[in-house]
């Protein structure tokens, strides 16, 4: 490919991924007051318990839809080209948010449900970018690098999506802005990458015709990948319940808004813009695999040190290290994944990979939900025990053949 096409689909990629993360992340942070709140989306009777737990399953929705697409969507983009399973999965996604929207306005907390799970089953731009970031790339120092702004680009949309989120559902801006608000804005967006994607999304995956014909697909993972997979899991076990239930900390302890939430979701997301910068010397002075380890142990001391906050200065400063090691440790687990397989398999394995993730926020989301019945702080305890966990495993993980990983 030359450079000034390889610069281009790069920046069609970033875009993807900026959009897509933009749309989603605005609707997240109020996922937790819409439920909580007694005067908007249930019953005043429903009591706090049970909230809790409804917020723990409306939060696992959508990465049970990923868990169940992501791996099928990988691997018929590996048959059918990545730009045509990104355009058909871009396509059920708008009316799945428009849903949302409704939903609140009708205060139907099932077609609530109903929408998160529609929008996580076709959302591929994860799995569909990295897997062209992975046919694209040359050699592992520019995988390393491709990956490394796959992670930044969709973080930079978790960072703007918050701070745009609490924007639209602050009726003292526009009027009739209310929690409906970011569901229908998120709607648009998707159009707009669908029309961005069918523009200039050139496909990556060389001779789609070719091997629609003839590939056939390995359907079974080798059993150093799957212990990838299972220490990726008790890592991304780690960070879905932290950024996950990150909210009932700021509400319980702090006491903040929902705009507020918002704007410190927003700020959380900061460290992954920057974290590249700082992987091509990391990279220079550790394997592939001891960074991911490194990532896990370090992970778990700046959750603890979150959990000691007593104020929002201290907040300010102790939020920064977790956002930095989960940016780390989930790009280096992707490019062990793909560096274990061929070629021809990156979209299933990255597939799979992303399922990892999604099961995780998912079961985080149910076990924290039940667990913050106990304390609010539950779910952070839960988040630092899997990590340590998760480097724990990585050190009984075999060396690959990739003498970098």
């Amino acid at each position: 490919m030359h450079r000034h096409k390889h610069y281009l689909q790069l920046f069609t990629i970033a875009i993807v991924l900026l959009m897509g993360y933009t749309g989603y992340s605005m609707v997240l942070p109020i996922l937790t007051p819409l439920l909580i709140s007694t005067d908007t989306l249930l019953d005043p009777a429903v009591s706090e318990s049970t909230r809790y737990i409804l917020v723990g399953l409306l939060i696992a929705c959508f990465p049970l839809g990923q868990l169940i697409g992501s791996p099928i969507l990988g691997k018929l983009s590996d048959k059918l080209g990545r730009r045509n399973i990104l355009i058909y999965t871009l396509l059920p996604v708008i009316p799945a948010y428009l849903l949302g929207g409704l939903a609140i306005n009708w205060k139907q907390p099932l077609l609530l449900f109903v929408s998160r799970f529609l929008t996580g089953l076709f959302e591929g731009n994860v799995v569909i970018a990295t897997a062209s970031m992975a046919d694209i790339s040359e050699n592992n120092s520019e995988k390393t690098f491709n990956f490394g702004w796959v992670i930044t680009f969709s973080n930079l949309g978790w960072m703007v999506g918050p701070f745009i989120g609490a924007a639209v559902i602050n009726p003292e801006i526009v009027t009739w802005f209310n929690f409906a608000t970011p569901f229908w804005l998120a709607s648009f967006i998707s159009f707009i990458t669908l029309a961005l994607v069918m523009l200039f999304f050139v496909e990556t995956l060389p001779d789609v015709s070719k091997v629609t014909a003839t590939k056939k697909y390995q359907s079974a993972p080798t059993p150093q990948l799957n212990q990838i997979f299972i220490g990726g899991t008790f890592f991304y076990l780690s960070f879905t319940a932290f950024f996950s239930f990150l909210p009932l900390l700021l509400i319980k302890r702090f006491e903040f808004s929902p705009p507020v939430i918002a704007l410190f979701e927003g700020y959380t997301s900061i460290p992954f813009c920057f974290a590249p910068l700082f992987y091509g010397a990391i990279s220079k002075r550790l394997t592939n695999k001891r960074i991911a380890q490194v990532a896990g142990f370090l992970l778990t001391l700046s959750i603890l040190f979150v959990l000691l906050s007593n104020s929002t200065f201290y907040l300010l400063f102790s939020l920064i290290p977790p956002s930095f090691f989960i940016a780390v440790g989930t790009t280096y687990l992707a490019i062990l994944v793909s560096d274990a397989v061929s070629v021809e398999d990156q979209g299933i394995a990255l597939g799979i990979n992303q399922s990892c993730v999604v099961f995780s926020e998912a079961l985080s989301a149910v076990l924290c939900g039940i667990l913050a019945n106990i304390s609010y702080t539950s779910p952070i305890i839960f988040s630092a025990f899997f990590a340590t966990f998760s480097a724990l495993w990585l050190f009984v993980l075999k060396n690959p053949k990739n003498s970098r990983s």
